[in-house]
């Protein structure tokens, strides 16, 4: 039987989800490691085509190069430095082989990056309030880099909060949460239902933190904003909840622990 990259490759991330960890050969069930070796050359290059980290230090120029050229594939846009230290761990791996991230992205043949100055706290603020008005919504994740701004993790570090809707508050700009409310509802349910048929069942909040790690799929977070909870989130996209199982008791427990006794 012939599977698509698609179907094995959203294996992997199905298998990610799961295990809460890049999945290495020993995990695989629904498919075995030949058949990734016959469709990507080896099991490394699948967890690279995915977007995933692999477990070792030592990479091929080809493999750099091809993480470069999918990355801009997938998001239609260059990586940054950022992007590649993430993935690769290391700067020398490109440092060693074209001397500089403008060069290595040549290399690759993929667009060299608009290189933007660093802003203060003001400007930090000032510029994601401009990107959020612009987009109508607070940027997603992967956005960040796309319109010049710093990491959200820049941000949250920066501003000492755990949240960027934190951020909105110092500001004093609370409305572009409301920024064209019902469209960014609609988007939301439809990216929803999206995540739900990769994944062949009802994502949990847990499992919509992680996809929203590696994609540009919103968080958990952003559909407890916009709906009020993860639960009214998943009725207005037609979904039934989850039902929250009831901790047992301790008499349950040292009940059932005597039936295995």
């Amino acid at each position: 039987m012939r599977y698509s990259d698609e179907e094995l490759l959203n294996y992997i991330k199905e298998l990610y989800i799961k295990l809460g960890k890049t999945p290495t050969k020993r995990n695989l069930g629904k498919y075995d490691a030949g058949t990734y070796r016959r469709h990507f050359g080896s099991w490394n290059n699948a967890l690279i085509k995915a977007g995933f980290n692999i477990n070792r230090r030592l990479y091929t120029d080809t493999e750099i190069l091809d993480w470069l050229k999918n990355f801009y594939i997938t998001y239609g846009y260059s990586p940054s430095q950022s992007d590649f230290t993430k993935q690769f761990k290391d700067t020398k791996l490109f440092r060693n082989r074209w001397v500089n991230w403008s060069n290595t992205l040549k290399e690759a043949g993929v667009p060299v990056r608009k290189q933007y100055p660093k802003l203060n706290e003001e400007e930090m603020i000032d510029r994601l309030i401009e990107v959020s008005k612009m987009l109508g919504r607070v940027p997603k994740r992967l956005e960040f880099s796309k319109y010049g701004l710093p990491a959200p993790a820049t941000y949250l570090r920066k501003f000492n909060v755990k949240h960027l809707a934190d951020i909105f508050d110092i500001a004093g700009a609370k409305n572009i949460f409301t920024i064209k409310r019902n469209l960014e509802k609609e988007q939301l349910i439809k990216e929803l239902k999206e995540v739900a048929e990769q994944l062949g069942h009802v994502p949990s909040s847990t499992e919509m933190e992680r996809i929203a790690k590696y994609s540009n799929y919103p968080s958990a977070y952003v559909y407890k904003k916009v709906f009020g909870s993860w639960n009214n989130a998943l009725i207005e996209a037609g979904f039934k909840p989850r039902l929250v199982q009831k901790a047992p008791t301790k008499e349950e427990l040292l009940k059932t622990a005597k039936k295995i006794l």
